[in-house]
């Protein structure tokens, strides 16, 4: 149990992306809000019973003064009692971005290295390098290196994945962009003396850039093979609530197994828990399913606390294309980053002159909110994109 626990949690909280989105800023009453976690619950449902049964949960959740998540305790329940399982403690650079994490397992009621993480960035905060580690009898060795490529648009367009021993090669994903800058393919290949496809998944989006499916093909040889299909949903907050799964029969789509994943969000747009079940062809009854619930506090931004930091002005704002942003600093560590209504980060420049201009022509309408920070504070306002 603690096996299946210990690799469920590294596919979640060492994924980079994943890492980074644990914690989300929006915007809400003209003030970037962010949504702290002070604990998750995982459940999962029991097809003897058809009851959700407690399964793991993640507390003590410890954050700095930059609301970056520190420290956290993974525990399993053994129907009397939460075990500890897992620990995990993070460190972050001046801009606030994750550089190393590392995690113990208890063992014997001990707690022992076994496996930490290690990032690098380039110049405009893009995360180069994943460096694995693992600890082998009292010291650190090297593991699977994972490297990320860019296009001049700040996309990432390749993430290869080596033996950091000795360079082998293993596999990597090729990455596609539309002229909005959203992907819509990924091509796995891996390496054997040459790369070689095996997987790809191909994206489309509603007229909000909304992604709304996602095909997964097989390579067969000389030709393409359909896989899996998943259709997502969203609400009118543009929400994502629900995403349903069907799989090729080698003519069709069909519902052998419906896969569906339903998401609910608080009053502030915030996703509060995901529901992951696999339906039989009928849709009558649940053959698996896992479940998390989401605890947070929300706290305010830090525009309202940095009254003698730079102020930052927008024009036009509104704005349709192009934007001038006025800011009284060019501290030598300042950077600018715009983050979307979801609370992703969608664009960042370092700010070398009191006047930086954007062209924001490609993102979709929305509130986004525009940040400035150096390696002390933060200011944030909002933009409207029309």
């Amino acid at each position: 149990m603690k096996k299946v626990f210990l690799f469920a949690f590294l596919a979640l909280a060492f994924n980079a992306n994943s890492q980074n989105d644990r914690i989300s800023k929006f915007q809400s009453n003209q003030n970037a809000l962010i949504q702290i976690f002070d604990s998750e619950y995982f459940w999962h449902f029991d097809t003897t019973s058809n009851n959700w049964n407690k399964n793991s949960r993640i507390i003590n959740m410890v954050y700095d003064t930059n609301h970056n998540l520190l420290s956290e305790l993974c525990q399993t329940w053994n129907c009397i009692g939460w075990d500890d399982v897992i620990r995990i403690f993070n460190n972050y650079n001046s801009q606030n971005r994750i550089i190393s994490s590392t995690q113990q397992q208890r063992n014997d009621g001990d707690w022992t290295n076994e496996v930490q993480y290690l990032w690098t960035y380039d110049a405009v905060n893009n995360q180069t390098t994943v460096l694995q580690q693992n600890w082998s009898y009292g010291s650190w060795v090297d593991g699977l290196k994972t490297t990320n490529t860019y296009d001049s648009r700040n996309n990432l367009i390749n993430v290869l994945n080596q033996s950091s021993w000795n360079g082998q090669n293993q596999d990597q994903t090729i990455l596609t962009y539309n002229s909005i800058d959203s992907v819509t393919n990924k091509l796995f290949q891996s390496w054997d003396d040459n790369w070689s496809d095996y997987k790809q998944e191909i994206f489309t989006y509603n007229n909000e850039n909304r992604r709304i499916n996602e095909f997964d093909q097989s390579w067969y040889g000389s030709y393409w093979v359909n896989s899996l299909k998943d259709t997502l949903t969203y609400d009118v907050n543009n929400n994502l609530t629900d995403i349903k799964g069907k799989y090729w029969n080698e003519t069709t789509w069909i519902n052998i197994w419906q896969r569906i994943e339903t998401f609910t969000y608080d009053a502030n747009n915030l996703k509060n828990s995901d529901v992951f079940k696999y339906w039989n062809s009928n849709g009558n009854n649940i053959m698996y399913g896992d479940s998390s619930y989401y605890y947070f506090h929300i706290v305010l931004g830090l525009n309202d606390l940095t009254k003698d930091f730079a102020k930052i002005a927008i024009y036009p704002n509104p704005a349709t294309d192009k934007i001038t942003i006025k800011t009284s600093s060019t501290h030598p560590q300042s950077q600018l980053s715009l983050i979307s209504p979801a609370g992703q980060e969608v664009l960042t420049r370092q700010i070398i002159q009191p006047k930086t201009q954007l062209d924001i022509s490609s993102l979709p309408s929305g509130v986004y909110i525009v940040r400035l920070t150096n390696d002390q504070k933060v200011e944030t306002v909002k933009l409207m994109k029309q």
